[in-house]
């Protein structure tokens, strides 16, 4: 395969009826979402655009599922955002990545490129001689998608993936868990503008299963997010453990349990033995496997089936490396060889030097994560190697807050830190003037600034910010108030 695309094709001619996705509005079969994506495809053609990116503003609907696979065989690549990002943040993206046109599903407008219509593009035609001579003139190292992450400068940053690194993906995972079968019903958790969804949109087409897009209300309770799971036979998740800590904190499972789920893939940060636990022994017919990735490469390289009850003073390893994949520690820190590892930064010349390096060997990414190996060979995750942290199952630059916020005009500095213990992020900040409720001030301006899950939980002002020798914010100083 040299596309992606090429996944539901193959899918579209074996089951052509089966039913692909399914959201809170309605269900499409793979004949359905084969022939729209190709409209899609055929749009862009007529338009004469062609190896460029193309913005889409991503909501819970498959609509955003089927512009991707329409861009990806037209030869071009899609560039996700939350539909609901600010105005500062979407201006630096466009002056990065200057997508050639965009798709919006519920009313946000971008003036300065052409907007395109769904509905119409749907219904283009594709001959079969344009989609074969798209699929045969496909390059397969070529541009899939840019995915923006935060930057620790304030400035996002874009990672680039291939159609082969998210192809090697798929047959690698596939080849680890050769268990797993075809027609799984996989229910989504992760936001379609974050990596970690590809996961869900790709398996689904691997195994020829039904991809469930459930509406914000669906996680609102454990009762409803269970009820979903049992309504819709769900059997495989791949979810951030904040949202399986909560069902297991509100001992939901203790008076109804998920009774189709038969694989659980949790990733993004540390569940905790005490919570992993009540799923154990709530579904002891599961298997729960903890998986590792990073933005910089498609998918996951490190997988670990939890095969017992752990203690709760465990450390719960992160495990071996996927098929086709070498890892390996240097100075302590994760490095990485696999095709699955992306293009790059973009207009990054200098991050792209210290994140990927060439080797006779391929390119190595080295994922700026510490870890050790354990007595069995399991890699272990300690920390980030920065200042870059894991809240709510969303990676998050601690000083893009810091540099957000410090550009409020009554903010003389200020600095975020994370309470691990509490999983809070905290920000210090002190003022340049007097102004009335300070805390709620910020709070409020916080919310037109930063996303939500960027947002402190805690707000302290300060009189003055402790500095250390180098004149430089003493995070040490400001760590000993988070104990106070």
């Amino acid at each position: 395969m040299k596309n992606v695309f090429e996944l539901l094709f193959s899918y579209y001619i074996d089951k052509p009826n089966d039913f692909l996705f399914e959201d809170s509005a309605k269900e499409a079969s793979v004949k359905d979402v084969f022939l729209s994506s190709c409209g899609i495809a055929s749009s862009l053609l007529k338009k004469g655009i062609d190896n460029s990116p193309i913005l889409v503003f991503v909501d819970r609907s498959m609509k955003a599922l089927i512009s991707f696979f329409g861009i990806a065989l037209s030869h071009n690549y899609y560039l996700p955002l939350d539909e609901n990002i600010p105005e500062e943040k979407l201006k630096q993206i466009l002056d990065d990545s200057q997508p050639k046109a965009y798709f919006s599903f519920n009313g946000r407008e971008v003036g300065s490129i052409p907007r395109l219509d769904f509905d119409s593009s749907i219904k283009n035609v594709l001959s079969e001689e344009e989609m074969n001579r798209f699929l045969s003139s496909s390059d397969v190292n070529s541009p899939l998608y840019l995915m923006f992450t935060s930057g620790s400068t304030g400035k996002p940053k874009g990672v680039l993936k291939s159609h082969k690194n998210i192809l090697s993906f798929v047959e690698n995972f596939s080849e680890t868990f050769p268990f797993l079968e075809n027609g799984q019903r996989i229910m989504n958790q992760t936001p379609f503008f974050f990596d970690a969804s590809s996961k869900d949109i790709y398996l689904t087409l691997k195994y020829k299963g039904t991809l469930y897009i459930p509406d914000k209300n669906s996680f609102a309770l454990p009762q409803t997010t269970i009820e979903y799971l049992n309504k819709n036979k769900i059997t495989m998740i791949s979810w951030v453990p904040s949202a399986l800590t909560l069902i297991a904190k509100l001992r939901t499972l203790d008076f109804m349990k998920p009774e189709y789920l038969k694989y659980v893939f949790f990733v993004g940060e540390v569940f905790q033995p005490k919570y992993l636990n009540i799923w154990i022994k709530a579904l002891p017919c599961t298997r729960f496997f903890n998986i590792y990735g990073s933005t910089e490469i498609a998918g996951v390289s490190l997988a670990y089936e939890v095969c017992h009850e752990m203690n709760e003073n465990e450390a719960l390893p992160t495990g071996k490396p996927l098929k086709n994949n070498e890892v390996f520690l240097d100075n302590g820190e994760i490095v990485i060889s696999s095709e699955q590892i992306a293009l790059g930064y973009i207009n990054d010349p200098e991050k792209n030097k210290t994140t990927f390096r060439e080797t006779s060997k391929g390119k190595l990414l080295h994922t700026g994560d510490y870890a050790y190996l354990d007595k069995d060979n399991n890699f272990v995750f300690k920390t980030r190697m920065d200042y870059q942290i894991k809240h709510l199952g969303y990676r998050i630059e601690l000083q893009e807050i810091d540099t957000l916020l410090t550009s409020l005009e009554y903010i003389d500095s200020c600095c975020a830190l994370y309470d691990k213990e509490k999983d809070k992020i905290v920000l210090f900040s002190t003022l340049n003037r007097v102004i009335e409720n300070p805390v709620k001030q910020i709070l409020s301006d916080a919310k037109k600034k930063l996303q939500f899950y960027m947002i402190p939980n805690k707000v302290v002002i300060l009189d003055k910010m402790p500095l250390n020798a180098n004149g430089k914010i003493d995070r040490a100083k400001l760590g000993d108030y988070l104990k106070e």
